[in-house]
């Protein structure tokens, strides 16, 4: 897969990005933590091709393994 340093995310595909990480964050914020990972994996994914999303969502999931210790 080819990373596309300096390129932006489609808005159409930021739509479902953003989602994943609101999800997440409010699964985190009831304790549903497994929940909460399957939608950090979900905005991973999406952002593989994106240099700078991609570090967001692995700086989230370093923060997720913070919070559960």
């Amino acid at each position: 897969m080819k990373v596309a340093l300096g390129k932006t995310m489609h808005e159409k595909l930021r739509f479902f990005y953003e989602k994943e990480l609101f999800i997440a964050k409010e699964l985190i914020n009831s304790k549903r933590f497994q929940k909460s990972w399957h939608h950090l994996e979900r905005a991973h994914i999406i952002a593989q091709p994106y240099a700078i999303e991609h570090t967001i969502v692995h700086w989230k999931m370093l923060c997720f393994g913070f919070k559960i210790k």
